[in-house]
């Protein structure tokens, strides 16, 4: 119940800001919770877990308050749609819905091929597609649940993962050629 009411209260004051505030690019400057340190563009709702940040030092501010006090509007109360578009601004977006039609694409279309071959007698891509139905169902699953659902699936250290995960797919295009 807490859940709910916190989406309830959260979500369309999110939905209104971010909604008035994309660009192309990014989102307008200043327009974040954080006022003037809003710098206008990948600073908003998708961020790399804070770990990474003091890690490599990146030049990321960190606003451990405002997260803490602000976190359910500014965090996971979007569907990851929104939050990509508010940071990258509406090209960003479409160049990642492009990147996850062409890894769902080549990840399909390369598992047909192993079936094909395992189905004609040939057992040497038998553990390639058990790897890749594992990888290419995550990677679906993800880009469904953080695209369309919550934000929160392909944010922080999870975004991490959908990344390794993509990788996982696209990787199984190369292949090694034997001298038999």
């Amino acid at each position: 119940m807490l859940r709910i009411s916190r989406v309830e209260e959260f979500a369309m004051p999110s939905l209104v800001t971010v909604i008035n505030n994309t660009t192309l690019w990014g989102h307008v400057p200043g327009s974040c919770y954080w006022g003037a340190k809003c710098l206008g563009g990948s600073d908003g709702y998708l961020t790399l877990p804070m770990n990474f940040v003091n890690m490599f030092t990146l030049p990321f501010p960190l606003f451990a308050g405002v997260l803490v006090v602000k976190k359910d509007a500014i965090d996971y109360m979007l569907p990851g749609i929104f939050g990509v578009a508010f940071d990258f601004g509406y090209l960003g977006l479409f160049a990642l819905m492009t990147w996850v039609m062409i890894v769902t694409v080549t990840g399909l279309y390369i598992l047909r091929e192993y079936r094909s071959k395992r189905l004609g007698g040939s057992r040497n891509y038998i553990g390639r597609e058990a790897l890749l139905i594992g990888a290419l169902t995550a990677f679906i699953s993800q880009s469904i649940i953080g695209l369309f659902l919550f934000n929160r699936s392909f944010n922080g250290a999870a975004m991490i993962i959908y990344i390794l995960l993509s990788a996982l797919v696209v990787a199984h295009i190369m292949s090694i050629k034997r001298k038999v």
